[in-house]
């Protein structure tokens, strides 16, 4: 889900993990990236996350099945219903909402939260214990704000749109709030991170799981 955000994501694991190794000691990385799932968003708007569960349970299923030690899911809006996935599954995935709390704490500075409506909606960066110790410094947007990021999420990072508009976009949100970082809180903004950290533009900081995952890959691959 999120199938270009999954592929930078991948590319992201190869480039802090190679080093001066041979191939053959690369992590091994499995990609299961299936683009037909529902929208989430749109399913709990029109409270049908059932058909998406039962979607997300089969293809985590399957992953699963290739022995995997630990799993990603890149959409933090489809973490809503993790709580309803059975332990074997649940137990081995990395929840990028805690992880984003964690960084929120250790960095101690107010962050703008960009996310979809749906993750808005749900509360998803509230309604966790840690991320009740990180409230202060989250900084969610105005309504107005939430859509016009929801906008950015599905007419130009979903569609592989032009990124260095995306920064300009982003870049003129935390201006308004009056903050330097950002909290990449749906996983498309891994693409713009990316992007980021490509250019050397250092105007805007960010929290990104997905970089603080590939930075530090053997640590969570040893739990």
């Amino acid at each position: 889900m999120g199938p270009l955000a999954s592929t930078a994501f991948l590319k992201s694991i190869y480039s802090y993990n190679i080093g001066n190794n041979d191939e053959q000691l690369y992590p091994d990385v499995i990609l299961h990236s299936i683009s037909s799932v529902p929208d989430r968003t749109q399913s709990f708007a029109d409270n049908n996350d059932g058909l998406f569960l039962e979607r997300l349970l089969h293809n985590l299923e399957v992953l699963n099945s290739t022995g995997v030690n630990k799993i990603v899911v890149c959409c933090y809006t489809s973490h809503y219903v993790f709580p309803r996935l059975p332990s074997h599954i649940l137990n081995k995935i990395i929840s990028l909402v805690d992880l984003a709390a964690h960084e929120l704490i250790k960095k101690r500075e107010p962050s703008l939260l960009l996310a979809t409506q749906g993750a808005y909606q749900k509360n998803l960066f509230k309604n966790e214990e840690l991320c009740k110790n990180a409230g202060q410094y989250i900084i969610e947007p105005e309504d107005d704000d939430k859509e016009r990021i929801h906008n950015i999420i599905y007419n130009k990072l979903k569609k592989g749109g032009d990124l260095e508009s995306v920064y300009v976009d982003v870049k003129d949100l935390t201006g308004k709030y009056n903050v330097k970082s950002f909290i990449a809180g749906c996983t498309e903004f891994h693409l713009l991170v990316d992007h980021i950290l490509s250019n050397g533009s250092p105007e805007i900081a960010f929290i990104d799981p997905l970089i603080t995952i590939a930075q530090n890959l053997d640590d969570f691959l040893e739990g």
